[in-house]
């Protein structure tokens, strides 16, 4: 699975250089960013309307869409200043809005359109290896 992200600006269009959060190989070593697993969860928004003294309530679809990726991603470095200085730039990489592109190695890639990231923790690393939990929120996928 390879994971990239393409800052965007306020129209949609590419606002900078795409950033690989995840590449399948190398599998182990230096420069490997691997996808331990990943999920999606699908949101549509609905409002609840209530009637006095009714014995149910109604639920409306308001039609929009909000889709919520999470990857869990271990990463090794050839350095602890290597992977020290990645986790504390990561922010500032993936700043504004963007697409998120998931590759998968079979064939095939969806997309997370306008997608915002929610909350990237960083635990401590581990000498030169450091595993991340990438959230993002975005629309419908394409």
């Amino acid at each position: 699975m390879k994971l990239t992200w393409q800052p965007i600006d306020n129209d949609g269009n590419a606002a900078g250089k795409p950033v690989v959060l995840a590449l399948s190989s190398p599998r182990r070593g230096p420069g490997s960013k691997i996808v331990l697993e990943s999920s999606w969860l699908h949101a549509r928004l609905t409002e609840t309307v209530t009637y006095p003294r009714a014995a149910e309530a109604d639920q409306f679809e308001r039609g929009n869409v909000q889709t919520t990726f999470a990857a869990l991603v271990h990463c090794e470095f050839a350095s602890y200043r290597e992977c020290s200085q990645w986790c504390a730039r990561l922010g500032n990489l993936l700043s504004g809005r963007g697409n998120l592109s998931v590759a998968y190695e079979e064939g095939g890639v969806d997309v997370l359109p306008r997608a915002v990231w929610q909350q990237i923790p960083v635990p401590a690393k581990l000498g030169l290896a450091v595993t991340i939990n990438f959230t993002f929120t975005g629309g419908a996928v394409n």
